[in-house]
């Protein structure tokens, strides 16, 4: 009898253990997830103050700031496929008669970009940034989307900050200024930079 009961004693504390241990693991798993939410959050908002206080401090010399994502519908770029741009987080300095970020967004995303601009991205990838003056772009799709009345644009810098799987992110920084400075370039920079190591 003592036998029997021993044993289901034993069965029963065997469960019980068992029962405990899922309960932590499960409530790991769920501090875990919540955790992870609460730093990604944390990233992404970070990024989007980036970009927006380069547009609203006026001594930024910025007045556009645009995260894009470079890609091909998920694979390897290649001669056979398209590659797309796509408009992740527009911001921009209000100003009448150029576009707003919301039109941006509707106006440029899934465009189907050129071997210009694709060669363009290729440099981004060996230096990390592009700086371009827009009146000595040769003819291409950029040049044009720059030159538009609804841009005008005169200066960008486009940095490297990312790859995700097959796809680059990548953000622009733009003037329409005649000249950006050295101060405005080094925040251009320094700004794409805390970004990149945000995605990081």
């Amino acid at each position: 009898m003592e036998k029997y009961t021993v044993e289901l004693w034993g069965g029963v504390i065997a469960a019980f253990s068992a029962i405990v241990v899922a309960l932590i693991s499960k409530g790991r798993l769920a501090f875990g997830a919540k955790g992870r939410m609460y730093q990604n959050l944390g990233r992404l908002a970070e990024g989007m103050a980036i970009l927006e206080h380069q547009v609203s401090d006026p001594d930024s010399g910025v007045e556009r700031a645009i995260m894009f994502e470079g890609h091909n519908c998920g694979g390897q770029p290649s001669p056979d496929k398209p590659y797309y741009v796509d408009v992740i987080q527009p911001r921009t300095r209000a100003s009448d008669g150029h576009l707003s970020a919301d039109e941006i967004k509707e106006k440029y995303s899934e465009m189907h970009v050129d071997s210009h601009y694709i060669y363009m991205l290729r440099d981004l990838l060996k230096e990390d940034h592009v700086l371009l003056n827009v009146s000595e772009m040769p003819p291409c799709l950029l040049r044009d989307i720059y030159n538009s009345k609804e841009e005008e644009v005169k200066h960008s810098l486009i940095s490297l900050v990312g790859i995700r799987g097959n796809s680059i992110i990548f953000i622009t920084q733009a003037t329409t200024s005649d000249n950006m400075d050295a101060g405005t370039l080094f925040n251009a920079k320094l700004a794409a930079r805390k970004i990149r190591n945000l995605i990081r």
